[in-house]
């Protein structure tokens, strides 16, 4: 990434689809915007909206950053039903009257 100043879009909440819309606007139309990352940040007093435009570099790095995290999450989930598979198997006798 470059050492550039992240331009940013941060306002005073009003009906989230109004604001959320506006900075989705606003963000995409800065020069080489591919997406809009937008979050409500809890703040003193009021909350806010802020959206940052992504260029195309930082959405393939965020893109590749959650990737790697679902790989992560699959190979635990695979770890986990792995340790919990029994080795062979077990079969439920029922009882009789006549054991020894």
């Amino acid at each position: 990434m470059s050492g550039k100043k992240i331009t940013s879009f941060v306002t005073e909440l009003n009906p989230i689809e109004q604001q959320v819309g506006g900075h989705i606007l606003a963000a995409l139309g800065q020069p080489g915007t591919a997406a809009v990352l937008t979050s409500i940040v809890p703040g003193l007093g009021k909350d806010r909206v802020a959206s940052i435009p992504l260029n195309q570099e930082q959405v393939m790095m965020i893109q590749s950053m959650l990737q790697q995290e679902q790989r992560i999450a699959i190979t635990q989930e695979r770890t986990a039903e792995e340790e919990e598979r029994s080795i062979g198997f077990q079969i439920e006798m029922p009882e009789t009257d006549d054991q020894p």
